[in-house]
């Protein structure tokens, strides 16, 4: 009989941003067959070669997804790996508006994947007086206006320190702030 082995897959994606891992095996083998068993994200699909799979698209639903990948040679060997997906996206549609010079706190929320989350602002700016925690929490008491809008980025730590070598997932919220 012939061995070989399944690469890996990123085991984590953002609902509603393109995903796509590509595995292949670690010998030549002729052609392969690749199967999956079991159920992918919502929103992807396998697009398989002889010689690679490719698990793509724009997940849609969050939530935690086990499957297998089955490659088989012209021979009927065959080699079976199992895979996990988790899939994050930010809850948080609004963000609560606030009122210069009163104490102020928002808790941004992602669901899906570990739940071990970090946020951080990419563009636009908090209005004087207000932070954000790697936690999500929006708290302070703000001076004045903000920039508008601000997007922030969710990452699950879980997926970022497992896997280094890959971009981290990321989810994103466009939002306005606002006096009253």
């Amino acid at each position: 009989t012939h061995r070989f082995c399944i690469g890996d897959l990123p085991r984590c994606a953002c609902a509603g941003s393109t995903y796509s891992g590509t595995v292949g095996v670690d010998v030549e083998h002729g052609d392969l067959t690749w199967t999956v068993i079991g159920a992918l994200p919502p929103g992807l699909e396998l697009i398989s070669t002889p010689s690679t799979a490719t698990i793509h698209g724009t997940p849609l639903l969050r939530g935690t997804y086990a499957f297998q990948l089955v490659a088989t040679d012209g021979n009927g060997n065959y080699a079976t790996k199992t895979f996990t997906i988790q899939v994050i996206e930010i809850a948080t549609t609004t963000i609560d508006p606030f009122t210069v010079g009163t104490p102020y706190s928002f808790q941004l929320v992602a669901d899906g994947g570990s739940g071990n989350f970090a946020w951080a602002i990419i563009s636009g700016a908090l209005p004087d007086g207000l932070t954000l925690s790697t936690e999500g929490l929006i708290s302070g008491t703000p001076t004045g206006g903000g920039s508008n809008p601000i997007l922030f980025t969710v990452v699950d730590l879980t997926c970022e320190s497992a896997q280094r070598s890959n971009f981290p997932p990321r989810a994103t919220l466009f939002t306005v702030s606002s006096t009253r």
